[in-house]
């Protein structure tokens, strides 16, 4: 398969059955909870505008959804925090695109062009230790370890936090750990 087209464009109604059966084959594995229930939460609230009516710590979310030749192919969604903090979550590109055409990246560097223009002051994730391949994609895109937590979402599954290295500050994002 050679890359085609690829955009990176805002979900639409009808891309909710696609991120749900995305979010729910590749997250179980990693986390506990109800995968289904959290996309559709976080799709319900991209559409809604970007509000999340029950995401009391958010002012914003948006939702963005890469595409080669017309078929989806990855998506990221990016939840604005207080204190103008962003997270990504989650980053996930399908199974059949990983490692082929840079859609992580592409979607990372989206997400970080809107960041810096809300002013962010700060762009983070957190990554399942056991999720090798996503560790180390932010580890390689300058992302630093910043804590992590054995029970944040299901027992047995050390949780890390990754924030934006301080080679961002020249990106515009500050680091306060």
């Amino acid at each position: 398969m050679s890359a085609g087209k690829i955009i990176i464009r805002e979900a639409r109604a009808g891309d909710f059955g696609w991120v749900e059966n995305l979010m729910q084959d590749t997250l179980e594995s990693y986390y506990g909870g109800d995968h289904r229930a959290h996309a559709k939460r976080i799709f319900d609230a991209h559409i809604a505008g970007g509000i999340d009516r029950l995401g009391f710590f958010s002012f914003e979310q948006r939702m963005y959804i890469a595409e080669i030749d017309g078929e989806r192919a990855g998506m990221i969604h990016l939840v604005g925090k207080r204190q103008s903090t962003y997270k990504i979550s989650p980053l996930i590109v399908a199974p059949g695109f990983q490692g082929k055409f840079g859609l992580g990246n592409l979607l990372l560097e989206h997400v970080e062009s809107y960041v810096r223009g809300q002013q962010a002051r700060q762009l983070y994730c957190t990554v399942a230790e056991k999720n090798v391949t996503a560790m180390q994609f932010f580890l390689r895109k300058g992302f630093i370890r910043a804590g992590s937590s054995d029970s944040h979402y299901k027992a047995g599954v050390t949780e890390t936090m990754l924030y934006e290295s301080p080679r961002a500050y020249a990106r515009g994002f500050a680091l306060e750990i």
